[in-house]
């Protein structure tokens, strides 16, 4: 990167073909590996070639010099961020090991970790969330879960939610009597309201008439006081799950973005909360109640701080290293115009020209049977080749290769790198 010539040896080519597709993108380009084929190597010292005289020829200094402080500045600022990111994480690494010292922490963090896997979401809330907020939440929740065999599945053929009317009228049928349904409802959900009257005198009598009449208990009208108990049980349920809905997943939904489609879904019209999610919930329970018992409470709070960081610092380091590879081909290009002469550019250009035309290889040719043309273009390759090959950023030879196609001058290199086990 600092405009240092390099030769990279061994004695067998395959470590060379390793080694070779570890450098960066930038430095392999400007990189001529003879060592497997000659073919391919003469192939790469051509695309090279073609590449450096391109680069040379389009390159402006001052630009290439001020967009490697630039990229320098941002590289050094993110090392920053990461170096307070590392110790913000050992940090609540040192926490978390106290912590699982215990058996209770030590299911602490497994539940914990759980949930920010599968519902990151909710994770995210609760940890502004109390233990009584977390226990509120849950009980209310589960008292909302139907099962799947519950027979209020089978009360169909209302509007969502019910009317007050409907609910008046069912429960004066199923024989519970006001004081009852109210007690009930309030006991189904806190944020339930009384419901009026319960008079029906919002609605006309033949509106009521049709809600009774299109209501279904086992697809049938609802005749026995058994039927309509269970209808009024229906409808109490679809009116609290409307009422939870409205005051509190809906709100959770829009601000804090909780998936809706993770939390309930749509049965004949009808909004039924997930037992995955309930389930979820109950773990959220478990863990703040396990923080309190720890005297964590924050331990939520700090385990998702935790989280967010740990994906920054992966962003921030992926940033990095595209910044640094892209700093390492802006300081070759800097530096290959600031070093290469005219003469060393000429140089370039002129074996792109006769390399793009000719067909000879470096080694292994018989003169003797080329005719007098192919022996001039040839000797015009050669010398072409002699005269830009010190200009090569990287080579990778093998040891006895190295005679074939480099000049016997002494600093023709600033850095060997030799790779010899034995």
């Amino acid at each position: 990167c600092q405009g240092k010539r390099v030769l990279i040896t061994s004695k067998g080519a395959p470590a060379l073909s390793v080694l070779r597709q570890r450098l960066p993108q930038s430095v392999q380009e400007l990189t001529v590996d003879v060592s497997a084929s000659e073919t391919s190597g003469m192939r790469q010292l051509q695309q090279t070639v073609e590449r450096m005289a391109d680069r040379l020829s389009r390159v402006s200094m001052d630009i290439e010099q001020e967009k490697c402080h630039l990229l320098q500045r941002n590289i050094d600022q993110l090392h920053k961020e990461l170096e307070e990111i590392d110790q913000k994480l050992e940090e609540y690494s040192g926490r978390k090991r106290r912590i699982l010292s215990s058996p209770e922490g030590q299911q602490l963090s497994e539940v914990s970790l759980s949930l920010f896997e599968t519902v990151p979401w909710a994770m995210k809330t609760a940890a502004l969330w109390t233990s009584d907020d977390a226990r509120t939440f849950y009980h209310r929740a589960n008292e909302l879960l139907i099962k799947e065999n519950d027979p209020i599945n089978l009360v169909t053929n209302f509007a969502h939610p019910p009317s007050d009317a409907l609910m008046s009228y069912v429960s004066a049928k199923a024989g519970v009597t006001l004081h009852s349904l109210r007690r009930s409802a309030v006991s189904t959900v806190a944020a339930l309201p009384l419901l009026g009257t319960f008079s029906g005198m919002n609605q006309s009598e033949s509106q009521l008439l049709e809600e009774v009449s299109a209501l279904k208990v086992y697809d049938q009208p609802p005749r026995m006081k058994e039927d309509w108990q269970l209808a009024l049980r229906a409808l109490k349920q679809d009116r609290a799950m409307w009422l939870f809905n409205r005051d509190i997943l809906q709100p959770l939904i829009e601000r804090e973005k909780w998936p809706s489609d993770e939390i309930y879904s749509m049965q004949k019209g009808k909004m039924r909360l997930k037992k995955v999610f309930v389930n979820k919930m109950r773990d959220v329970l478990t863990v703040k109640s396990l923080a309190v018992k720890l005297n964590v409470s924050d331990e939520i709070k700090i385990s998702f701080e935790s989280a967010i960081l740990d994906e920054k610092r992966r962003k921030n380091a992926a940033r990095t290293q595209l910044l640094a590879e892209e700093l390492v081909e802006t300081k070759v290009v800097s530096e290959l115009s600031r070093m290469f002469s005219t003469e060393a550019q000429s140089a370039l250009i002129r074996f792109a020209q006769i390399s793009g035309k000719a067909k000879f290889s470096r080694v292994s040719q018989d003169p003797s049977k080329m005719s007098q043309r192919q022996r001039r273009h040839r000797k015009e390759y050669l010398d072409a080749f002699e005269k830009c090959v010190r200009y090569i950023p990287c080579w990778v030879l093998t040891s006895s290769q190295i005679s074939d196609y480099l000049p016997s001058e002494f600093c023709l290199f600033d850095l060997v790198v030799i790779d010899e086990a034995s």
